[in-house]
């Protein structure tokens, strides 16, 4: 805008100039006049091409600022839909190892190789169609979080039972020995190659431990065949993860 002004203003000093200078002569006069109109016009020309591009401006901003605002809206729209989806679906999977860490471990001699940790059954997390399929009556105030919750508390009791049972016996304290045996006796032919945990070792968890929400929460998992009961000798009942 400053630029416009000192040319305009420009154009008002030569015109008084050139009024002064005329002194009477009827030709430059008209000569005068003649170069005025077509300054005039000129300038006219400009105004209006000027005006049009401001208002090209106008309706440029005005569609940036209708972009704005619905962007802003659709980022709005998703961070509410991301507080809708479940923790548990937001983890990531680990990354693979890649070919040149796996070279390097093929390289390890094998006397430093570490023996292969046990293998554990793992019971696999509820999808969300299958959450909202189980009965009213049954799921009762669970939330989907819960039964997470209670997921990753059964295979922690799974993983610690077995790692244990994998700990040589000469590294075992009379206690610990006593409680090897007690695990071992709960293994019959039905549970060959089957992993399970008792109500016993349950016990350790916030969820699991109370026997009203354990209840609940290994029905709905037996009910979507997550875990099976083994049950007996006498009252024991075993919780046997279902391999899916």
């Amino acid at each position: 805008m400053e630029e416009l002004q000192s040319y305009f203003e420009e154009r008002f000093h030569l015109i008084k100039q050139s009024r002064e200078l005329v002194n009477g002569d009827p030709e430059e006069t008209q000569t005068i006049l003649l170069d005025l109109n077509s300054s005039c016009l000129t300038m006219k020309a400009q105004l209006t091409q000027l005006k049009k591009e401001v208002t090209d401006w106008k309706q440029q901003v005005e569609l940036a600022k209708r972009c704005v605002a619905e962007v802003q809206a659709w980022n709005g729209r998703s961070q509410a839909t991301l507080t809708l989806i479940p923790q548990q679906a937001l983890k990531k999977a680990a990354p693979e190892p890649s070919p040149a860490l796996s070279s390097k471990a093929e390289q390890v001699p094998t006397s430093a190789v570490p023996k292969p940790r046990v293998t554990v059954g793992q019971v696999s997390y509820l999808t969300l169609e299958e959450f909202a399929k189980i009965p009213k009556y049954m799921k009762g105030r669970a939330q989907y979080e819960t039964l997470t919750s209670a997921v990753d508390e059964l295979n922690s009791s799974l993983v610690a039972k077995y790692t244990f049972m994998t700990r040589p016996l000469k590294e075992l304290n009379p206690n610990e020995k006593k409680r090897r045996n007690v695990l071992r006796s709960q293994e019959t032919p039905d549970t060959r190659g089957v992993s399970f945990v008792t109500a016993e070792e349950l016990k350790e968890g916030s969820l699991l431990k109370n026997e009203v929400g354990r209840r609940t929460l290994l029905t709905i998992l037996r009910h979507l065949h997550r875990i099976r009961e083994i049950r007996g000798p006498g009252s024991l009942t075993r919780y046997a993860v279902v391999k899916m």
